[in-house]
């Protein structure tokens, strides 16, 4: 009877011991998942709300303007002037490209001519009611799968995707401006 008894309990004790082992590994685990990064979403390139009430923008190339397109009241856009409908396609990809999030988010004490934004080659205005944003395109990424694009008047630097501003150059402006010839790009980041 003494041996039962021992026998139970020893049963009994190597019962507990692996439930509260696996109890043990169940939180762990939980745990773990609890304090992994939750994947925040990167930031938009423009606020959403400003995008909805752009009423133009204007593309420059160095100090000279290549395109002008304003929107009328009843949404559709036009380019320089009202002289050329836009194809809805072209206003599809600039509303597109302007509220498109960014890849990544540059420090602030970032070198601008490391980025080719000391004197960018492309900048586009953005205008709505009341306030404006200049996009300044820098260079390409090393690896080139972006463009650095600072956003003025508040100097944060990003990054966007190559095929976005690539469209814009060689499809959107050549198709507003009725010209075959895309445009070229920034160059890419020295050592990249």
């Amino acid at each position: 009877m003494k041996r039962r008894t021992v026998l139970w309990w020893s049963a009994f004790l190597l019962t507990v011991v692996l439930l509260l082992g696996v109890r043990q590994w169940r939180l762990s685990r939980q745990g773990n998942l609890a304090s992994s990064p939750t994947p925040t979403l990167m930031p938009y390139l423009l606020p959403p709300a400003f995008v909805d009430r752009v009423q133009r923008l204007d593309i420059y190339r160095g100090e000279t303007l290549i395109l002008s397109i304003q929107r009328d009241e009843q949404g559709q856009w036009h380019a320089n002037s009202g002289e050329v409908d836009l194809p809805p396609e072209v206003a599809q990809a600039l509303t597109f490209l302007l509220s498109t999030r960014v890849m990544s988010v540059l420090s602030p004490d970032v070198p601008l001519d490391t980025v080719g934004l000391s004197e960018p080659e492309w900048r586009i205005r953005v205008e709505a009611p009341g306030t404006f944003y200049d996009l300044e395109i820098g260079a390409t990424t090393p690896v080139g799968q972006g463009y650095y694009v600072r956003r003025v008047p508040r100097g944060e630097v990003f990054v966007l995707p190559a095929a976005l501003f690539q469209g814009l150059l060689q499809e959107i402006l050549p198709t507003a401006l009725g010209t075959p010839t895309p445009f070229s790009a920034p160059t890419p980041t020295p050592g990249g």
